[in-house]
């Protein structure tokens, strides 16, 4: 998969979780430094290890000095993931032949998915970005050592509900995590 081949604009991991920030605070979540990766106390390893923490398929955790904000953990595998805007839903690749499959599977499979593992998350003004969360926002910035840009998460703010589904199609062919936005 590669990114120039697709519509969307997908993130991937380095093989831990996914997180939400609110944009304007996403200078506060520290992910975990490669100088405490290399330690074998996950204790050290900050942000990133509370996100390695949620079970499931997300959770929330908080960030920032005094744990002062909240980021949405898209937690389970580590697998790409594009924000699909209409839809108001992220979408985690799991598998399929092509960007197209996948999501004529996901648009198929909607009304009908499976919703589970159901949370409750306020949504701040300002937008939010989705990014690894073994990388701090810098990681991001030109010259950095993230390899594809955040995703940008526009959604309304306001209280939101979290739920998530796997979805695959009939065959086995193509398959996903999806998670949705709705406000009530």
């Amino acid at each position: 998969m590669t990114s120039a081949s697709m519509g969307l604009d997908w993130i991937g991991t380095y093989g831990g979780p996914m997180v939400v920030l609110h944009a304007a605070t996403a200078d506060a979540w520290d992910g975990a430094a490669d100088d405490r990766l290399a330690g074998d106390d996950v204790a050290d390893w900050g942000d990133y290890r509370r996100a390695c923490g949620v079970e499931g398929y997300h959770g929330i955790v908080e960030y920032g000095p005094s744990g002062a904000h909240r980021a949405l953990v898209l937690g389970d595998e580590p697998l790409d993931s594009a924000f699909l805007a209409e839809r108001r839903c992220i979408v985690r690749w799991c598998c399929a032949d092509s960007e197209a499959q996948l999501l004529a599977m996901v648009e198929d499979q909607l009304p009908t998915a499976p919703w589970e593992s159901d949370l409750d998350w306020e949504v701040p003004s300002g937008g939010l970005v989705m990014i690894d969360a073994v990388c701090p926002i810098g990681d991001y910035a030109p010259g950095g050592s993230a390899e594809r840009n955040p995703v940008v998460i526009d959604l309304p703010p306001g209280q939101c509900h979290v739920e998530a589904a796997r979805v695959v199609n009939a065959d086995g062919s193509a398959e996903a995590v999806v998670h949705r936005f709705t406000y009530r």
